[in-house]
């Protein structure tokens, strides 16, 4: 009785360094596909002025006359507000980079939350502000804004005045940058 014949192994296999490299490729492929950004989860209005409140949170009409001053003297800052499901600073992040984009914004605020939230303390709710230019902005004027400003205002629920104070800060930040360049 004969055995049927097995592959013998020479040792231990040697993978080519075009199959590594293929490896790595695939690898990297699938990381990258695996961890994109999620989507926004509203569609982004088209631009109507420099507040666009879907919230209902602000004061719109006075936060609008403070903005078209602003943008008279060379600070185009626009504002949007909004609640969705799985509200994260993550989506404020991301919805301020689509803002400035494509309503053409010199920088953007940005403040999100969960249904019914923006009154809920204890309910998931981010503010953001995101410039077109990072190095024009500078971290400094997003820290004191975003970490010293707005969070007592936060949590007193005054939204208004959230966007009113950013508002100040980013104009007398961006008009300063803006002179310094000429």
């Amino acid at each position: 009785m004969t055995r049927p014949s097995r592959p013998t192994s020479s040792g231990p296999q040697r993978w080519s360094p075009m199959r590594v490299v293929l490896g790595l490729l695939a690898a990297l492929a699938l990381t990258l596909t695996a961890c994109g950004e999620p989507p926004l989860a509203i569609d982004l209005p088209a631009r109507d002025g420099h507040v666009t409140d879907l919230a209902g949170i602000l004061d719109a009409e006075a936060i609008e006359a403070a903005l078209v001053d602003y943008a008279a003297d060379g600070v185009d800052i626009v504002v949007l507000t909004y609640t969705t499901e799985g509200a994260n600073c993550g989506e404020a992040f991301r919805a301020g980079r689509e803002v400035v984009a494509a309503w053409d914004a010199d920088v953007a605020m940005v403040a999100v939350a969960e249904p019914d939230g923006f009154a809920d303390v204890d309910a998931e709710r981010c503010a953001g502000v995101q410039p077109r230019d990072d190095f024009a902005l500078g971290r400094g004027t997003r820290e004191e804004i975003t970490e010293v400003l707005w969070p007592p205002l936060i949590e007193d629920n005054a939204w208004s005045e959230v966007v009113a104070v950013g508002a100040e800060e980013l104009f007398a930040a961006l008009a300063t940058a803006e002179e310094a360049q000429r």
